[in-house]
């Protein structure tokens, strides 16, 4: 009789193991994006199962997940799968932006060599036609999608040889990805351009022409100008490395033409994500 009895409580204790080891334990939490707010529809899986269940209005869930299974995966278009801990509380899970992407909006700065030329060859001596400043500027960006950005930028090009810039612009961007998170884009960009020459221009004033008077020398150079306002247009391609999801660096080079000058501008940048 105590045989079959403790036999009895030995089957009884081995099947309630068994089933404890077969039974789903319940894990919940809530799925936050960037900002904190709740993901409606992300979707939570039990790793190596096919055990899942999407989050609800609020970004809660709650899933049975077998006990042999030791993580969660939540995944949403756009976002990196995030993996977790499969815990009967989780608590927030907050998930991250796969590299660029729609609303992304960035401030930053950048600095550079700009190259001059005079198309017209009325304002610079043929020997020295082309002039170089080193060019510091600010932008602000802002994507309409994950491709299509739009970047206002102001820059200042140093004195150098008695001559400064000034350009204010619009740029277009559309970014291709090239690896994780580095990326090649196109520029097209419109914009204002200023260019002053010093005290010291115009440069090499002939004192003599023949054919004609010394009064010809100040006619020939009393009207040049100090200033040159114009329009210009500009190409140029860049390349971008997301650090993190706040921060880039990048470099770009670009080709410009306005109405008296031509020119070409290499510069490096750095911009700082504000957010969505």
């Amino acid at each position: 009789m105590i045989r079959f009895v403790v036999s009895a409580i030995l089957s009884v204790f081995i099947l309630a193991s068994a089933y404890a080891q077969d039974s789903p334990n319940i894990c919940r939490g809530v799925v936050v994006d960037q900002k904190g707010e709740p993901m409606v529809g992300a979707i939570v899986t039990a790793k190596g199962t096919t055990v899942s269940v999407p989050t609800d209005i609020d970004g809660k869930f709650s899933l049975e997940v077998p006990t042999n299974v030791k993580k969660l995966e939540i995944s949403y278009m756009g976002y990196n799968v995030k993996t977790v801990k499969a815990l009967p509380e989780i608590g927030r899970i907050k998930m991250s932006r796969k590299g660029l992407h729609a609303g992304m909006l960035g401030v930053g700065a950048s600095i550079g060599i700009s190259s001059l030329s005079d198309d017209d060859g009325d304002i610079f001596d043929y020997d020295i036609d082309y002039l170089k400043n080193c060019v510091i500027g600010v932008h602000y960006q802002f994507s309409t999608s994950k491709r299509i950005r739009f970047v206002l930028a102001v820059k200042y090009g140093i004195p150098s040889d008695d001559i400064s810039l000034l350009d204010a612009g619009l740029d277009f961007n559309l970014t291709v990805g090239l690896g994780k998170r580095f990326y090649f884009y196109p520029i097209v960009g419109i914009g204002y351009n200023q260019v002053h020459l010093g005290d010291s221009w115009p440069r090499n004033i002939p004192t003599y022409i023949p054919g004609g008077s010394t009064e010809d020398v100040g006619n020939l150079f009393g009207e040049v100008k100090t200033n040159y306002q114009s329009f210009r247009i500009s190409l140029g391609i860049g390349f971008e490395k997301l650090l993190s999801d706040r921060i880039s660096v990048g470099i770009e080079g670009r080709s410009y033409t306005t109405n008296n000058f031509s020119g070409f501008n290499g510069s490096a940048k750095l911009t700082f994500y504000l957010g969505n």
